[in-house]
């Protein structure tokens, strides 16, 4: 049943040893008890690996490491391949998870699904600085125009597998990209209305605004599923390549952004134009 299924969460990790350790304790302080962790150290010079190695002989534990870097997808993929549970919930190694969040993602997975996720909150060394709510039940369609699911989710194994796991080509919007190809092959993309997933703000900010590639790989995704998409869509996806080459503005909102998306756009744009300069 799926209830007692046995779910892997999977960590991919890189020279974040103290970070990884905050996310390794929320998965071990999961209510859900049939968990098993895979964490793929993806060449780490910090004490990663001897901290995993020391570790992972206490509980149901697989680790694994790569001498050299190659990228957070392809380690996403090794954890894929290694783990044996039914279901596969992801973890960034910078975020993680409140103590209800397996049972409840596993809890609303239904039939028609592709995979769960829930509402996220932002935090800071100062705390939780925002709340982002979702829709109840995120479409392939929603999906075209922007990334409505975030990052983590909980999907089957054999889902996963049929859709060729994570594109290891891309240079950004890698998970966006799971997400459109699970809704394209096995339906939308449940919410749980509920904060069960906690993300590194001041940690993704720097991450988004330090890639000089950033952008090509937001086009690279675009080019990957255009010919899917419709004018809006293809409008859409122009005005987020804009944004991450920092040529956001009003006028661009206007133009390429449904109206729909005005709202939280421009409130993005507030915030950056507040924001403090980075050191």
């Amino acid at each position: 049943m799926i209830k007692d299924s046995r779910v892997s969460v999977i960590v991919p990790t890189h020279n974040r040893l103290s970070t990884l350790k905050r996310a390794i304790e929320s998965v071990l302080a999961q209510d859900y008890s049939n968990i098993e962790l895979v964490v793929v150290d993806d060449g780490s010079t910090d004490g990663t690996w001897n901290y995993l190695k020391g570790q992972a002989q206490e509980g149901s534990w697989k680790v694994a490491r790569n001498e050299d870097p190659r990228g957070a997808c392809c380690a996403r993929n090794q954890a894929i391949e290694l783990a044996s549970g039914m279901f596969i919930a992801n973890l960034d190694d910078d975020d993680y998870f409140e103590p209800d969040r397996i049972s409840k993602l596993l809890e609303s997975f239904h039939e028609g699904y592709s995979a769960v996720t829930s509402h996220d909150g932002f935090f800071t060394n100062k705390g939780r600085t925002r709340v982002w709510k979702k829709k109840r039940s995120i479409t392939h369609d929603n999906l075209l125009y922007k990334n409505h699911a975030g990052n983590a989710f909980l999907t089957k194994k054999a889902f996963l597998l049929s859709i060729g796991g994570f594109d290891e080509s891309l240079r950004a919007a890698q998970d966006h990209d799971v997400f459109v190809r699970l809704a394209k092959c096995h339906g939308p993309v449940r919410t749980v209305p509920a904060v069960l997933h906690n993300i590194d703000d001041e940690a993704s900010n720097e991450r988004i605004t330090t890639s000089s590639v950033k952008w090509i790989g937001y086009y690279d995704f675009y080019c990957k599923h255009k010919l899917d998409m419709n004018a809006a869509q293809r409008r859409s996806n122009i005005y987020v390549i804009l944004k991450a080459k920092g040529k956001a503005n009003l006028k661009r909102v206007l133009r390429y952004v449904p109206f729909q998306y005005w709202p939280v756009e421009g409130v993005g744009l507030i915030r950056r134009a507040f924001s403090p300069p980075r050191a």
